[in-house]
């Protein structure tokens, strides 16, 4: 009977290591590469390479305000998966070449999937 608990424990250990290590150790190169390809390439982005990656928790902002173009079922598995780290998110921010009319771009990633979670929209 014992075997089990510890197979248990062992999981519980390794699944909250890699939350920590995943929302910890953010590789900024990969989140702006993977931002840069979800954007389609948007050619209003000046310097892609140069974009702001930052861990942020979206306690204070309603998940549900964040817009995401292809309404799929991964995308809500993503969203509702947040609240496993807490429900902080890896922020990659690109600078436009008119920011007052297109604003800066901004895609927001599940660090436990790495998957798109959604993106700010211009208000």
């Amino acid at each position: 009977m014992k075997k089990p608990l510890w197979i248990t424990f062992i999981l519980v250990i390794l699944i909250g290591a890699y939350i920590v290590i995943s929302t910890t150790f953010i590789n900024e190169k990969a989140y702006m590469k993977r931002a840069w390809d979800e954007s389609n390439h948007n050619k209003h982005i000046i310097n892609w390479e140069e974009g702001e990656v930052s861990t942020n928790s979206l306690q204070d902002k309603n998940i549900k305000q964040l817009f995401i173009p292809k309404r799929n079922t991964f995308a809500k598995i993503n969203r509702s998966l947040l609240w496993i780290n807490g429900n902080k998110a890896v922020r990659v921010l690109f600078h436009t070449d008119n920011e007052g009319l297109i604003g800066p771009i901004t895609v927001y990633f599940n660090p436990f999937t790495k998957q798109v979670i959604g993106y700010d929209v211009k208000e």
